[in-house]
């Protein structure tokens, strides 16, 4: 009753963290498993993909899937459309056991990411855009010139973007980076690629 009730206890306190993910859990749970004889599990990879330029083709419209529906930008400015490959690579990663996230310095709204995902078959384990990067500097105290992303801040194991300084500063915080040119063809193959 007591093991229980810390496990209970230890989701309860930790729920309300801003940025808890399923990495955390798994943690709690291997830690507390261990001393009440419930086997630890395995932590899932997690990947994040920027949005504009690396899962969105803006402008080119031959890089499009044509299949999934259209993502209006911010502020109904205009129209996003997924790139071609990107919904089998997804999936395929999501079926091999890996967190997808989206990282992006967009101010779309988590809510409309996370449903326009779900309209083909992607389910998000998380969401990070402009506000939430810029929340997660001011938390630790970065004033000035503030870098572009942090995935390790978020658990994220490997960021997948178009921006050849995110390379940089993904790589000096420890953070895996695969970094794609907007105009290729092959997105699925390119990423596997690195991987």
């Amino acid at each position: 009753m007591i093991q229980g009730g810390i496990l209970i206890w230890g989701a309860v306190y930790l729920a309300p963290c801003a940025y808890l993910d399923t990495r955390w859990i798994f943690l709690v749970w291997s830690l507390l498993g261990s001393r009440i004889g419930l086997v630890p599990m395995d932590l899932p990879l997690v990947i994040s993909f920027d949005l504009d330029e690396t899962l969105l083709c803006e402008g080119n419209v031959a890089l499009a899937d044509p299949e999934v529906p259209t993502l209006e930008g911010p502020f109904g400015c205009r129209v996003d459309r997924m790139r071609l490959g990107a919904v089998p690579l997804l999936r395929g990663l999501a079926a091999e056991g890996c967190q997808i996230w989206v990282y992006t310095q967009s101010l779309r709204g988590r809510s409309d990411v996370m449903e326009w995902f779900a309209s083909f078959g992607v389910s998000l384990a998380g969401y990070v855009n402009l506000p939430l990067h810029e929340s997660a500097c001011d938390q630790r105290g970065i004033v000035g010139k503030k870098p572009r992303k942090c995935p390790h801040w978020f658990g994220i194991d490997v960021h997948v973007d178009d921006d050849i300084n995110v390379a940089d500063e993904c790589r000096d915080s420890g953070c895996r980076v695969i970094i794609i040119d907007p105009s290729d063809v092959d997105f699925e193959t390119s990423v596997r690629a690195h991987w």
